[in-house]
């Protein structure tokens, strides 16, 4: 994460963003910037971004994502989906979100029981 401690040290990267992301990409590789040539600044706000709707993932329940919280996960997804970025993982995490039936919903809470 080499690349993540530059941006940090230059200022573009949010120092308390560093060990969230540091940890998201040992497990989403695929996630980070796959076009090297951009700036410093962009990749450090691109970063940024991704760093928000992570933190805004782990401080919500899908429940809230899907209803008070909806236009805010939106805003924040579409923001991250313009970056240069393999866009799977966001693809996924609008899938799970995207439920809508009450059935969808059933059916999440389950697996998170199975989970929790």
């Amino acid at each position: 994460m080499r690349e993540l401690e530059q941006l940090v040290s230059k200022k573009y990267l949010d120092y308390e963003n560093f060990s969230l992301l540091t940890g998201f990409f040992v497990k989403n590789p695929s996630v980070l910037l796959k076009d090297t040539s951009l700036s410093n600044r962009y990749k450090g706000y691109a970063y940024n971004c991704l760093a928000e709707l992570l933190k805004f993932l782990q401080t919500h329940s899908v429940l809230d994502v899907l209803r008070s919280r909806h236009s805010e996960f939106v805003e924040l997804l579409q923001d991250v989906r313009r970056f240069p970025i393999d866009k799977e993982w966001l693809d996924g995490v609008e899938k799970i979100v995207g439920l809508k039936t009450h059935s969808d919903l059933n059916h999440l809470n389950e697996c998170y029981l199975l989970l929790g």
